[in-house]
């Protein structure tokens, strides 16, 4: 018998909506265990979004033992979180280049072949829309202090809070 699935929300950050890159992502557990990856570095985050360099890149070092050196160092990292979790894992996201960047990371991981039949994916979009959840995501941004919206860690805590509180 399969075990019921990890359920974990995650969040990422990206340079650009058109042509971006990944430069972070922020996961949760619906148990609390959290895993949080960036890659930071003024050679790499050049060409990112003026949005991004006044809301996100302000943020980045602010998370210890975070930052990794290339987008497949930061698959590594988010793959061995995602294999600690034990059997399947449900990775919930809210919008779909979160999607797109967290799946290209893993892809270029050396266990992604291993790993990708233990993941689905689930679009919660809009499903965390009631009162409960926005206070809920409120609450869970102000006890992110100091991280803080556009952070991928503290969105993916949101996200996780929103999704709880749903059916409250």
């Amino acid at each position: 018998m399969t075990p019921p699935a990890v359920r974990v929300f995650f969040d990422t950050e990206f340079s650009a909506f058109r042509d971006g890159r990944l430069l972070s992502v922020g996961l949760v557990a619906e148990d609390g265990r959290e895993r949080y990856v960036e890659l930071p570095g003024d050679g790499f985050n050049r060409d990112v979004s003026d949005f991004v360099h006044a809301s996100v890149l302000n943020q980045f070092g602010l998370v210890p033992d975070s930052e990794a050196g290339t987008l497949a160092g930061l698959g590594e990292r988010v793959s061995r979180f995602l294999e600690q979790l034990g059997g399947p894992v449900e990775l919930c996201f809210d919008y779909k280049l979160d999607r797109r960047f967290l799946e290209e990371a893993l892809r270029l991981t050396r266990t992604w072949n291993v790993l990708k039949d233990q993941l689905a994916f689930a679009d919660i979009a809009g499903q965390k829309n009631g009162a409960a959840s926005k206070a809920a995501v409120l609450a869970s941004y102000e006890s992110s202090a100091p991280l803080a919206e556009h952070h991928a860690l503290a969105d993916a805590r949101a996200l996780r809070a929103g999704w709880m509180a749903r059916d409250a």
